[in-house]
């Protein structure tokens, strides 16, 4: 079992510099703060609801509905996979708070305590000028855990085979970006954010089955595999 963990830890830390100091160039420093802002849950939440109104007042009746009225019906008729999708970030959200309880330090945080206590010498880490990285408590990633729950729900709830596919397809690789962007800037260890995909995934697909079988505007039985609306 020691053998084990040695390998596992000796893959996630050569893993970390692979990506954090083989990728690091001043291209990505520019653009990796952008991609991992997209993990931040009050931007995920603002994006979901803004999708969830376009579509239903592209789909709305009577315009001469006062505003209030047509926002709050086009927000109630997407429900059938809004909600699941909002449930299911809270979910991997508040997974990831709790299981951040367990203290693990972050791998800027962890050189500079290696360097405290053998004076060996810092381990080069890169990190993004105005971007400090935080220190600890860093399993799992938060911002891949809601993006993955997000993936997995939306790809299971939305109408349409099409559309369930689009956004399985453009959130999943969403998900690897943020992923990718979280050890980029040196918060988060691979396996944090291998964590995080894992959560996020699990915290959507049960959301996303409890919704099928219990939820508001239930999707018909082909819904979850076969061809449904267009």
């Amino acid at each position: 079992m020691t053998h084990l963990a040695a390998i596992v830890t000796g893959w996630d830390r050569a893993a970390f510099h692979a990506v954090n100091g083989g990728l690091a160039c001043p291209a990505m420093d520019r653009v990796m703060p952008w991609i991992t802002d997209l993990g931040l849950g009050h931007v995920q939440v603002g994006a979901l609801l803004i999708g969830a109104l376009a579509a239903g007042l592209s789909h709305a009746r009577g315009a001469d509905l006062r505003a209030a009225a047509r926002i709050k019906g086009s927000l109630a008729s997407q429900r059938s996979w809004m909600l699941p999708a909002l449930i299911a970030m809270l979910m991997a959200g508040l997974g990831s708070q709790v299981l951040k309880r367990v203290y693990r330090e972050r791998p800027s945080w962890y050189y500079v305590q290696q360097e405290r206590v053998t004076h060996s010498g810092v381990v080069a880490v890169h990190t993004i000028a105005g971007r400090r990285p935080l220190r600890v408590n860093g399993f799992p990633s938060g911002h891949t855990a809601t993006t993955a729950a997000l993936s997995v729900a939306l790809g299971m709830r939305l109408p349409g085979r099409r559309g369930r596919r689009v956004a399985a397809g453009s959130l999943g690789s969403l998900t690897a970006l943020i992923a990718l962007s979280r050890v980029y800037m040196a918060d988060h260890w691979p396996l944090d954010v291998l964590g995080g995909a894992a959560l996020g995934a699990a915290s959507g697909l049960l959301v996303a089955l409890a919704a099928s079988r219990w939820g508001p505007g239930r999707l018909p039985k082909e819904g979850l595999g076969g061809e449904g609306s267009a």
